[in-house]
């Protein structure tokens, strides 16, 4: 158990009498000891779905608190590198749209960007080869993360041939070998979906704060920030533009977080969302402020926020 980080308590639940949801020949069902958060109630799935991993969250949360740790404090050092902060936004949110347009699983794309950062840490990338390690990690990350990953042919069509085929097939085991088969990170975006449970939501808060996951995503100044903080920050920001107190005694603790120490993180985001015609995230711009999406991108920034101006 991580120090500093809610203990869980063992609830019980005694279900012998539940009626089963198919026809099966089944007289009983007892399932014990499901460790839930204290505090206040967040659902972990269905408890009575025997194929709902629910009972592990709680595990898997804490092993990611643990994870996140030790991959910001590697990511403080980065080869050095001819492609710019600019490049390698400009890369993600080009990914973004490729995610987008093969409907990938969103977590695809923060996977996809953890592995591209994690080469750059370890090796130097010539600029003309950006777009081909981008495609190899989403290719990766897909295949990792996706029911049907993406397959090379559509990576082709939406890169417009930038590179060969055979190019693609021989990078991608050279990406897995230089994050050394390792395709377990602790996304922002998993944080979002579990930080979101304690928020009180609606569909605009829970785009609005994807949105700024993937904006964050682009500047190089969150790239030493733990993902469960990133995600801490997209709910504080979203809630202080909703017009709502920006934190609450539930957030804090589930989180870990006071705002206080969310603020300097609010600023760089606040900053970034003021930028109209910001060239890192003109995709993401444009997905976001189309109607599928209710248009979220286009609410109206104000110049300052309170609580922290």
């Amino acid at each position: 158990m991580i120090a500093g980080l809610p203990s869980f308590h063992v609830q019980t639940f005694d279900i012998e009498n539940t009626k089963p949801s198919r026809q099966e020949n089944v007289t009983s069902y007892k399932l014990q000891q499901i460790p839930v958060f204290p505090f206040i109630d967040i659902s972990f799935g269905n408890p009575f779905d025997p194929q709902d991993i629910c009972e592990y969250d709680p595990i898997i949360y804490h092993e990611m608190r643990k994870d996140e740790c030790q991959i910001c404090s590697n990511l403080k050092e980065f080869a050095p590198q001819e492609i710019l902060p600019v490049d390698r936004a400009c890369l993600i949110d080009w990914m973004c749209r490729l995610n987008f347009k093969c409907q990938l699983s969103t977590n695809t794309l923060f996977v996809a960007t953890s592995i591209v950062d994690k080469i750059f840490r370890k090796i130097s990338i010539p600029k003309k080869d950006l777009l081909l390690i981008g495609c190899a990690s989403m290719l990766i990350a897909s295949k990792s993360e996706d029911v049907v990953p993406i397959s090379i042919e559509q990576i082709m069509i939406l890169s417009e041939n930038s590179f060969r085929k055979s190019d693609l097939a021989q990078t991608e085991p050279k990406v897995l070998e230089a994050i050394d088969y390792s395709l377990i990170f602790p996304t922002s975006y998993i944080f979002l979906n579990l930080f979101l449970r304690a928020n009180e939501q609606s569909r605009e808060t829970i785009l609005f704060s994807k949105y700024v996951l993937e904006l964050c995503l682009t500047s190089v100044d969150f790239l030493t920030i733990k993902p469960s903080a990133v995600a801490a920050t997209a709910i504080a920001i979203t809630r202080l533009i909703g017009g709502v107190i920006p934190w609450t005694a539930e957030l804090q603790h589930y989180t870990q977080y006071t705002f206080t120490e969310l603020i300097p993180y609010v600023r760089i985001v606040h900053a970034i969302l003021l930028q109209e015609n910001r060239v890192e995230s003109q995709f993401m711009k444009r997905k976001y402020g189309s109607d599928p999406y209710l248009n979220i991108a286009r609410v109206q920034i104000p110049p300052k926020l309170p609580y922290i101006d």
